[in-house]
């Protein structure tokens, strides 16, 4: 009786470890765009292109934005360039740090969304000098605070990686 109690035991343990290192690879360092991995056969599978976990919901975010604003882009690069420039002052949830919560964000900016964030992100200051509404709106939120201006620092493909980045990660 003690043994049988003892190996069922043995087994829940077992189980509890096996979950708990599922979830771990779902959800774990594996689960954001893997910028430097190759694509391909992976820990879950050829049918996900070698992603796991949040990576595919990510990918398949990433193939909406481009389908729905015809961008053309490399998430992952903007996944990095998000990390390196905007992390600091934003989140993809609707939390507020220095700057706004991005969660919706394409939602909320004037139209037409993807030309109006184009120039929002190089140069806020320029949509606020030039009366924007919006713009006024997000500055008196951030009590003033100005955003970096990344005109000439981002070209025309960082741009586009960064945006399919955020939109399909705060939709």
């Amino acid at each position: 009786m003690k043994t049988e109690a003892h190996t069922r035991c043995k087994i829940s343990l077992l189980l509890c470890v096996c979950i708990g290192m599922c979830l771990l690879l779902s959800c774990g360092p594996r689960s954001g765009i893997q910028a430097e991995e190759e694509q391909g056969e992976g820990v879950c599978g050829t049918e996900t292109n070698g992603l796991c976990g949040n990576a595919v919901q990510e990918s398949i975010n990433s193939n909406w934005v481009i389908s729905a604003y015809g961008l053309q882009g490399n998430p992952a690069h903007g996944q990095k360039l998000f990390k390196q420039n905007c992390a600091v002052c934003h989140g993809l949830t609707d939390q507020k740090l220095t700057g706004s919560g991005l969660k919706g964000i394409i939602y909320r900016v004037p139209k037409p969304e993807i030309e109006w964030l184009k120039k929002y992100i190089l140069n806020s200051d320029k949509v606020l000098n030039a009366g924007d509404a919006y713009a006024k709106k997000l500055n008196a939120e951030s009590g003033g605070m100005p955003m970096t201006v990344f005109e000439g620092q981002l070209t025309d493909e960082e741009l586009n990686d960064l945006l399919i980045y955020i939109l399909a990660n705060t939709k």
